[in-house]
């Protein structure tokens, strides 16, 4: 990796991060805004898994509409829709609009991982695809370890609603950075002939190249591919128990603030045990 492209490496870090960042922001607030709309654990329920539903339903087609118009537009347009859709949830006057809006915003964090793969694809030459990969995938775990300590600061500071628009207004940030940043490697000047020369020859991949693409039904067969499904559901399942449920229950059944429970939430993704938080917070 060279100096002139750590902005890459940075962007898709930070926009990784964002992503999970604005997923924990519901988690930290969740017992004020079950408060504030009288809602029980059923409906909590619902509202933790509202983008989900739409997240999977979309991921295919955001992969198709990045392969259409490019990695720029899509990245851009993914996280200002997302960014919007976090602030609407801080507007929402009750449950039905706090439920659409999550749907909203799991359309908008679709885009995430397919932009981001594309963009690894453009840019990174196949050397360094692994390191790229990492660096992105880090990202996934860096926000909600900062994001569930910075987040439950806010909401416990300045209420729930403030969380929502904190985390929607650095999406805007992010998104203006990137459209001042991010250009495709032909077109920018902070890379040199030889280094551009480089990406565009590795650009397709590996110097194999295969006579066609892989069909569904030939992928769907391959043994391997089910077990990184199964290690995969496995892994976010548990992801997900920090990232929804977590901080909810210790405010409920351990009398935790929204700011004590969010230190704990994070604890797991700093690679801490729970058995170095204090038992008791006075």
């Amino acid at each position: 990796m060279t100096h002139k492209r750590i902005w890459i490496y940075a962007l898709l870090f930070t926009g990784c991060s964002i992503n999970y960042v604005d997923r924990v922001v519901l988690s930290v607030s969740a017992r004020p805004i079950a408060e504030a709309f009288g809602l029980s654990t059923v409906q909590l329920g619902y509202l933790f898994s509202a983008f989900l539903w739409s997240y999977l339903v979309v991921v295919l087609p955001w992969g198709m509409l990045v392969d259409r118009i490019g990695t720029r537009w899509s990245t851009a347009g993914g996280m200002a829709f997302w960014g919007f859709a976090t602030i609407l949830t801080g507007l929402s006057p009750n449950f039905a609009s706090a439920f659409v809006s999550r749907l909203l915003m799991g359309v908008g964090e679709g885009s995430t991982y397919p932009a981001g793969g594309r963009t690894i694809r453009e840019w990174i030459p196949a050397g360094e695809r692994g390191l790229a990969t990492v660096v992105f995938n880090c990202g996934g775990y860096f926000g909600p370890a900062i994001g569930s300590i910075t987040m439950a600061y806010i909401v416990s500071s300045f209420g729930w609603r403030a969380g929502f628009y904190v985390a929607g207004g650095i999406c805007f940030i992010w998104v203006a950075v990137w459209l001042a940043i991010f250009c495709q490697p032909e077109q920018v000047t902070f890379i040199g002939e030889a280094e551009r020369a480089k990406i565009l020859a590795e650009r397709g991949g590996s110097a194999v190249q295969s006579s066609g693409g892989a069909r569904l039904a030939d992928l769907l067969r391959c043994r391997s591919l089910w077990g990184v499904f199964i290690t995969q559901g496995c892994a976010v399942y548990t992801v997900y128990l920090f990232l929804t449920w977590l901080p909810s229950y210790l405010q409920a059944t351990r009398g935790l603030t929204v700011m004590s429970s969010g230190l704990p939430d994070g604890y797991p993704l700093h690679g801490r045990s729970t058995r170095d938080y204090p038992r008791r917070l006075d």
